[in-house]
């Protein structure tokens, strides 16, 4: 049988935080524009919780608006996000008002490290700073869950990427390639 072998060359860029320092030295690391959103919100007598699962179809719009707002596809299917927001392997945080979602964060727990998969929030969200707050949220309960490492999710969409790097300045580059091998005659059945 014939082979196709086909590679294809990925650079990721994504900003890591070191949790093992404690949550003050965190709290002190970040951006002093992130540290008055998260107080703001505090002020504001909101909070972030866990698992508020009646909010998922709402929080895939937002996502939804986001990507649109940011002229990009969004990378999660409807059910996939569902999916993943309901596993014991992810945090799904939410914050609301009167039974409005202002926003939410979804988190991968790995090991020793909590990764950003996806958020976004209303326009009323937006004026409470809640990404922020939901942000360190998802810090504080990484590190109450054994986490030393917290990954914002990468870097590429700019206005996005200025919400991170309000966070963290730490950036890592990681070079990989993706090889896969494909018999040639399933190849063109696909094709076909």
């Amino acid at each position: 049988t014939q082979l196709d072998i086909s590679k294809a060359f990925y650079s990721y860029r994504t900003l890591i935080i070191d949790l093992s320092v404690g949550l003050d030295v965190v709290l002190s690391r970040i951006s002093g524009r992130a540290r008055t959103a998260i107080r703001k919100f505090e002020k504001c007598g909101l909070l972030v919780e866990a698992c508020q699962f009646q909010f998922l179809d709402k929080a895939y719009e937002q996502l939804m608006q986001t990507y649109e707002r940011a002229s990009q596809p969004v990378p999660l299917s409807n059910e996939h996000f569902f999916a993943l927001a309901r596993s014991k392997e992810y945090l799904f945080l939410t914050s609301s008002k009167n039974d409005q979602l202002l926003g939410f964060g979804l988190f991968s727990l790995e090991k020793d490290t909590a990764i950003y998969i996806a958020g976004a929030s209303s326009i009323s969200g937006r004026k409470v700073n809640v990404g922020s707050a939901i942000i360190f949220a998802a810090m504080k309960s990484a590190m109450k869950l054994g986490c030393t490492k917290f990954d914002l999710g990468g870097l590429g969409v700019e206005g996005i990427d200025k919400f991170k790097l309000s966070f963290s300045e730490n950036t890592h580059s990681f070079d990989f390639f993706i090889f896969s091998i494909f018999p040639v005659s399933l190849l063109r059945k696909r094709l076909s």
